[in-house]
């Protein structure tokens, strides 16, 4: 083994040292030396993982978690697609590989119901993984949920309808921004173009459950009007009057602009509260209006700041600013949540409100306790995404999706 020459400093260093122990002076010299040679790599602490390699990280837990067919199950064993869950993962993987989320967005209009068992044109359901029997050891699916004893990852699963889902206007809503966000940022209209009659059916969802008010109801047999499925309708449908115009179909996209103007006039006149100086979270078909309790974090306190995500109120804005302030007041602890659910979102919101004091604390925590390798595999898809959004925003490059106008 080959042993490398000293530099002069080092013979000098060494001398001084030999002389030193002569005279017995041997401790306080080695302290210096200590301080004066070069560190070795021992003794040197381990760099932190860096925002391209946390955002990587982010990046491939969403790829893992998708299908053979290119949907984004909730998370890598596949037990669900949840198309709202997925439309928002999709708005990563449109950062680095636009082609997957072309993928993905041809899986969500080849599964349109035409109609669903409400009679609606354009919803779509949720999936549900199986393994199938071979995989199962004969043992199959029970009632659409794996009973085999090992799961995922969801590509090697099947997947099969629930026959339901959570709501039909926010998935419908969150698609609609998708789309426009991937023309935008690619400068594709092909998809565009060629599934224009099935993106304005999925637009017409909204459009056919909006009351007089202007609100929307989250499904045709559930009559509430939900503030936070309300923000993302106002923001869906603006994307796609964009879009529409963008296309050459200004007159077209009027009607879905003046659409998500109605909506933004109902949450002010239907959800806001002056007294509080805070939104209703939902209005009831008999007009009772549930009030945000601010010691519940979901979802009345976490759905205060829908209204900021989606750009309804501008992030200077006192309405902003004082609702922030008091889920901060009430739930300050978001920013060391390591559970399946973290929400991620308010990470975001906190780069948005230029909170970026938390926002580097909720970062912190991700690198301590929820690193892929620590990682339950049932962690959400979604919660990935939001996470590396909001690495992107606190970089200062806020998506179009999520930027207030």
């Amino acid at each position: 083994m080959q042993v490398p020459a000293l530099s002069r400093q080092q013979r000098a260093i060494a001398s001084a040292l030999v002389l030193a122990v002569a005279l017995g002076l041997a401790f306080p010299v080695t302290a210096w030396v200590a301080r004066a040679l070069p560190r070795t790599s021992s003794t040197m602490t381990a760099p932190e993982p860096g925002m391209d390699y946390m955002m990587s990280i982010e990046y491939n837990w969403i790829m893992q978690s998708r299908t053979t067919g290119g949907a984004i199950a909730q998370n890598i064993r596949g037990d669900y697609v949840i198309p709202y869950f997925a439309n928002l993962a999709a708005l990563t993987l449109l950062r680095r590989d636009p082609d997957a989320a072309r993928t993905y967005m041809e899986w969500y209009i080849g599964h349109l119901n035409r109609p669903d068992d409400t009679g609606l044109f354009g919803t779509i359901y949720n999936y549900a993984g199986q393994v199938p029997p071979d995989a199962a050891d004969g043992q199959g699916v029970v009632a659409g949920r794996p009973v085999a004893p090992t799961f995922g990852p969801a590509a090697h699963l099947n997947f099969a309808p629930t026959m339901e889902y959570d709501s039909a206007d926010s998935y419908a809503a969150t698609f609609l921004s998708l789309v426009g966000d991937y023309t935008d940022r690619t400068d594709d209209e092909s998809f565009a173009r060629e599934h224009l009659p099935d993106i304005k059916l999925v637009a017409d969802v909204i459009l056919a459950l909006q009351d007089e008010d202007g609100l929307v109801w989250a499904k045709a047999n559930h009559p509430k009007k939900y503030l936070m499925d309300n923000s993302e309708d106002y923001r869906g449908l603006e994307d796609f009057a964009a879009l529409l115009t963008r296309l050459g179909l200004p007159e077209l996209g009027n009607g879905y602009h003046e659409a998500a103007v109605r909506i933004a006039g109902g949450i002010e006149q239907k959800l806001w509260d002056p007294k509080t100086s805070n939104y209703y979270w939902y209005l009831a078909a008999n007009g009772r209006r549930a009030r945000a309790n601010w010691k519940t974090w979901y979802p009345d306190a976490v759905s205060q700041l829908y209204p900021i995500l989606n750009g309804l109120i501008q992030p200077d804005d006192p309405r902003a600013k004082g609702l922030w302030a008091t889920l901060n007041r009430y739930h300050g602890e978001w920013v060391t949540r390591t559970d399946l659910t973290p929400w991620a979102v308010t990470a975001y919101v906190a780069t948005i409100m230029g909170d970026n004091d938390r926002a580097d604390a909720a970062f912190q925590t991700v690198k301590e306790e929820s690193l892929m390798s620590k990682r339950d595999p049932q962690w959400h898809s979604v919660e990935s995404a939001f996470i590396y959004l909001a690495y992107e925003a606190r970089r200062g490059t806020l998506p179009k999706h999520y930027l207030v106008d």
